[in-house]
């Protein structure tokens, strides 16, 4: 009896080994599992850290090229306006503005073509207007309305979306001033050289009439001398 005890608490010892040595490995298994699963949570958190990195970067950069794309628009010496059909203006950079002599903030919803000069009206209304039906760019000069004279050159495209005309301005005020002076000076040199003119024909038939004059005297002497006569006139040669 005692033998077969034995042999059955040898046989529930090594069940129990055996159960124990599985549970140890089915522990190192899911040891392994969950270090597997750790590194991949890991991974992916990685690569999401990358990601958020990467598009902050792209963030940063959109950013700083818009700063720098507001600089240049802001800062340019030409005068950038956006129109809509009928010139009201919707936005403008800071030489735009100061172009004419008002803030921004005045200008916002303020039409463009109040602060044309009437002489350019039509001017100004035919180049909005083929800027929206040709959708090609155009170009114009007109001056504008302010507290001392102002000439500008501008050009005009149409936008992506057919609704807004975007304007560029040159001030060409003295360049028009020049050239007006030169057109001065050219009439001024045209008069000159007209009234010489004038005075050298004058002169030439003064002195033509002069020298007719001394040879009909020389005549008038000659048929004198032939009646014998005395010369009426003495200084005649």
């Amino acid at each position: 009896m005692k033998t077969i005890k034995n042999k059955s608490d040898e046989a529930i010892s090594l069940r129990r080994k055996a159960e124990n040595k599985l549970l140890i490995q089915a522990g190192l298994n899911q040891d392994s599992q969950n270090e597997a699963e750790n590194a991949k949570l890991l991974h992916e958190l990685q690569v999401h850290q990358i990601e958020l990195e990467m598009q902050n970067d792209e963030l940063k950069k959109a950013l700083e090229n818009t700063a720098t794309a507001t600089a240049l628009y802001d800062f340019a010496p030409a005068g950038y306006f956006t129109l809509d059909r009928d010139s009201t203006i919707s936005q403008m950079n800071l030489n735009g503005a100061k172009m004419l002599g008002k803030s921004r903030s005045e200008l916002v919803d303020v039409k463009f073509i109040l602060f044309v000069s009437t002489e350019n009206l039509g001017a100004f209304n035919e180049f909005l207007k083929n800027v929206f039906d040709t959708e090609k760019k155009q170009t114009c000069e007109f001056e504008l309305i302010l507290n001392e004279f102002l000439s500008i050159y501008v050009e005009g495209i149409i936008s992506e979306d057919d609704t807004k005309c975007y304007v560029t301005a040159v001030d060409i005020t003295k360049q028009k001033l020049d050239q007006a002076e030169i057109t001065k000076q050219k009439l001024e040199e045209t008069e000159k050289t007209r009234k010489i003119a004038e005075l050298e024909y004058y002169q030439n038939f003064l002195v033509g009439r002069e020298l007719k004059m001394i040879e009909l005297k020389k005549e008038i002497n000659e048929l004198l001398k032939e009646l014998n006569r005395n010369p009426e006139y003495k200084s005649v040669e």
